[in-house]
């Protein structure tokens, strides 16, 4: 006699499937981005420091920024500090300098031998313009700093902003991997891509030479390279000369400025 067998029977259940709630983030601007770093950081008078006091300001500005090209500022401090000590600070000086005298002088800057020979050319050059004022004062200034021997767009564009007080952006890696993450430019883009499109936005009312220096300090303490802290407090001071630059910065935040309106902190990937 055949038997019944009982299949069982699977009861199908009810999965609930998660939903993602997308949030609401207002696009950052870039005077928003200046008034938080504004508010975080503070402006210092003293960002750029002197640290050639006898020398004029537009002077000691051109020879740090053609110095800190590929190289770290703290490193930058000691060799105009080298320069200075041994008499060879000014263009007249540095036109006549012999390379064999300046390379130690420069250690600890990127490529010592290369600056060491291009020096005295500079130099040489800003002397037959009639000297940084007559350069800055021209109505052709920026393209009679490309001019010169070493000076490039960004050194170019960093003596208008700091020497002539004119309202341009400094376009260098700190500006395009900051404005890159929080997608204000293309960090890929051209120098002079990146430029027009920043010179025609609204600041919020700071002047680029301030800006410039809170987008520094940003991607010093904060916006680092591989790893950005956007939670908790930011990176130390780094050892510079001047004594009050960025000493307060970030020692007692709990977050990155722009973490409300970065992409990249709202991924947490920082």
């Amino acid at each position: 006699m055949p038997t019944t067998r009982t299949l069982p029977t699977t009861v199908p259940t009810t999965r609930t499937l998660a939903t993602t709630v997308p949030t609401t983030r207002t696009p950052a601007t870039l005077g928003d981005v200046a008034t938080r770093l504004l508010a975080h950081y503070g402006e210092e008078p003293w960002w750029w420091p002197v640290l050639l006091p006898d020398l004029p300001r537009a002077d000691e500005l051109l020879l740090g920024a053609v110095l800190c090209q590929q190289s770290r500022w703290e490193r930058v401090e000691q060799a105009l500090l080298r320069l200075d000590a041994a008499g060879l600070s000014t263009w007249e000086a540095l036109a006549a300098a012999d390379p064999a005298v300046l390379q130690p002088l420069l250690v600890g800057v990127a490529y010592p031998p290369t600056r060491a020979r291009l020096l005295p050319r500079l130099a040489a050059a800003v002397l037959a313009a009639g000297g940084l004022p007559t350069v800055l004062a021209a109505p052709d200034a920026r393209a009679r700093l490309l001019a010169l021997p070493q000076v490039g767009p960004e050194t170019a564009d960093t003596l208008l902003a700091f020497a002539a007080g004119q309202h341009v952006p400094v376009v260098d890696a700190y500006l395009r991997r900051v404005l890159g993450r929080l997608g204000l430019v293309d960090p890929a883009a051209s120098y002079a891509a990146v430029r027009e499109d920043l010179a025609g936005q609204d600041t919020g009312g700071v002047s680029w030479e301030v800006l410039h220096a809170l987008v520094v300090e940003h991607g010093i303490h904060h916006c680092l390279t591989r790893t950005p802290l956007c939670r908790g407090s930011g990176h130390p001071k780094r050892d510079y000369a001047e004594p009050r630059k960025c000493v307060e910065h970030c020692r007692t935040c709990t977050a990155c400025p722009l973490l409300e309106v970065c992409p990249t902190g709202a991924s947490g990937q920082g």
